[in-house]
């Protein structure tokens, strides 16, 4: 009788030693799971963000167009009106300078 109860003992042991290692084994793949998502939902949201970064880029990218093209058209204004005053003032300096030749030839 006291082996029988060792036998079933032994045999309950087996049992659960073999319910202790599918619990492991499923919580093996349950954690392999787990990573595999995390590995997934993580990918996703460097996706996002790369996405995310790359429509930034090109709005800034935009925006500094506009003020380039705003900033260039300014220059040019700009560097017209330094013409126009530079002519005037090479005019002035023209006339300027035949007056006094013509003074000088005056006084001869």
């Amino acid at each position: 009788m006291a082996e029988d109860i060792l036998e079933r003992l032994k045999s309950k042991e087996d049992e659960m030693e073999a319910f202790i290692n599918e619990a492991r084994k499923k919580a093996s793949a349950i954690k392999e799971d787990a990573l595999r998502k995390a590995k997934e939902i993580k990918s996703a949201e460097m996706r996002e963000t790369e996405r995310d970064l790359a429509e930034f880029a090109a709005r800034e990218k935009e925006e500094i167009a506009k003020e380039a093209a705003g900033i260039e058209k300014e220059a040019l204004v700009s560097a017209e009106k330094l013409k126009k005053n530079g002519e005037a003032q090479r005019d002035k300096a023209v006339k300027e300078v035949v007056r006094f030749i013509n003074e000088g030839l005056g006084e001869r």
